[in-house]
């Protein structure tokens, strides 16, 4: 994947959570995307990422470790 399709989904996730998505919801899709890019790009950075989708690194942190 390139640089441009990690921009396209998190437009995504941020327009859905500016609709009143789920929060939760949307830290446990970043997540998984997360790892997905990560194993695809070793160059990958989670944490620019969870920004651009509009969510605090720090929660979105938080929950994944609750999660596990």
């Amino acid at each position: 994947m390139s640089t441009k399709d990690y921009v396209a989904l998190a437009s995504v996730v941020k327009a859905v959570g500016s609709t009143g998505g789920d929060t939760g919801t949307l830290i446990a899709v970043v997540a998984r995307l997360g790892s997905v890019f990560a194993a695809d790009n070793p160059n990958y950075k989670h944490e620019v990422f969870v920004d651009a989708c509009g969510l605090d690194y720090l929660a979105e942190t938080c929950a994944v470790k609750e999660a596990a």
